[in-house]
């Protein structure tokens, strides 16, 4: 973990640390790498005080709570390749798979960088990527395929393909579903955009965004754009669906790698990359002010506000190794949940795009 801090400082994880994943809620649950040998995962479930309310073992990697808490859908797989989509339930218990490839040869080119659950827990959108590159007329990178598994029909279908630069790129898109469990906000390097499940059409927000946010009510998308190469600035824009209109909120100073965002959409938090000292910074997008918090010492890594407030956000947070934990804005506290239960395998598990709930 000295290693991992090390690099956050001088700025050689950024791949690994951008497009940290999402959380929602009153139960906590985190999903961690047994160990590099194997693809099972412990999972986790606590209350936000630290209390450990579960903890059990998929045969499986990248666990999601349901919605409803009920149910753990993974992917269950042996390197290379993903094999299966799993359901089980909250001791470990699998109740069913579903097939995501008809041909091995898939399997072994493919592999999982998302899994998201729908709000009605009927469906699970899973986003893969290849790890090998197609070269045609036109078309030159790593295929990117976002699919919809449907639980009450047993049934996966494709509903968007595009291209990422490299094949580590997907873990870093964002795929968020609208609270109607039909459409689907996506963004990554190629831009954003809404993807309706159904008609498997596609809507583009912007091409230049590299990072999107939903707003809990669905009305609205708040994306970062102008990250590019020798840019030393950020955009922040704000695109409203009921009127179809785009507006530009702000412009950052600052490369905000680890960021988060509050539900709500008006407040964006972000650390600073590399990482030069122990501080935080927050935007009210509202009215436009940016403050730097002193965070006492201790790095933090934003990775989600709470759904209840707009001043609690579960992050990484430590002095010489990361634990789990909840930093208080208000306070200027940082709570521990937990230590990092193997911490030779956190560049895996920071890496991996979906390693926490908050339901």
């Amino acid at each position: 973990m000295k290693l991992l801090l090390k690099a956050l400082i001088s700025g050689t994880a950024l791949v690994l640390l951008m497009g940290l994943p999402h959380a929602f809620g009153n139960v906590i649950c985190i999903s961690e790498p047994a160990n590099k040998e194997t693809a099972k995962w412990i999972v986790s479930i606590y209350s936000p005080n630290g209390t450990e309310l579960n903890r059990f073992a998929v045969d499986g990697v990248m666990p999601r709570l349901s919605p409803d808490r009920k149910h753990i859908a993974y992917i269950e797989c042996d390197e290379p390749g993903a094999w299966e989509f799993a359901v089980s339930d909250t001791n470990g218990n699998k109740v069913r798979t579903i097939p995501i490839f008809s041909h091995k040869s898939q399997r072994e080119i493919f592999s999982t960088a998302k899994l998201t659950w729908s709000p009605d827990g009927d469906k699970v959108a899973i986003l893969l990527h290849s790890r090998g590159v197609v070269i045609s007329k036109g078309t030159h990178g790593h295929p990117v395929l976002l699919g919809v598994i449907n639980l009450k029909l047993d049934k996966i279908k494709t509903v968007y393909k595009c291209y990422a630069k490299s094949s580590e790129a997907a873990y870093g898109y964002t795929v968020k579903w609208f609270p109607d469990s039909m459409r689907i906000l996506f963004a990554g390097a190629g831009g954003t955009g809404i993807i309706n499940s159904e008609s498997k059409t596609f809507q583009e927000i912007s091409k230049d965004s590299f990072v999107a946010h939903l707003t809990g009510d669905g009305n609205r998308i708040i994306h970062l754009s102008g990250y590019r190469k020798g840019n030393k600035s950020i955009e922040i824009w704000r695109y409203d669906l009921e009127d179809k209109s785009s507006s530009k909120l702000m412009t950052l100073s600052a490369s905000p790698s680890f960021n988060a965002f509050s539900i709500d959409g008006r407040y964006f938090v972000y650390q600073n990359f590399p990482v030069k000292e122990p501080a935080l910074f927050i935007v009210d997008l509202l009215n436009k002010k940016i403050e730097k918090i002193d965070t006492k010492e201790i790095i933090v890594v934003p990775v989600r506000f709470s759904p209840y407030n707009n001043h609690q956000i579960f992050c990484l947070g430590g002095k010489g190794s990361f634990d789990y934990g909840i930093y208080d804005i208000n306070s200027g506290e940082f709570n521990k949940i937990k230590p990092i239960d193997n911490p030779e395998n956190a560049m895996q598990l920071i890496m991996s795009s979906d390693w926490v709930d908050w339901r």
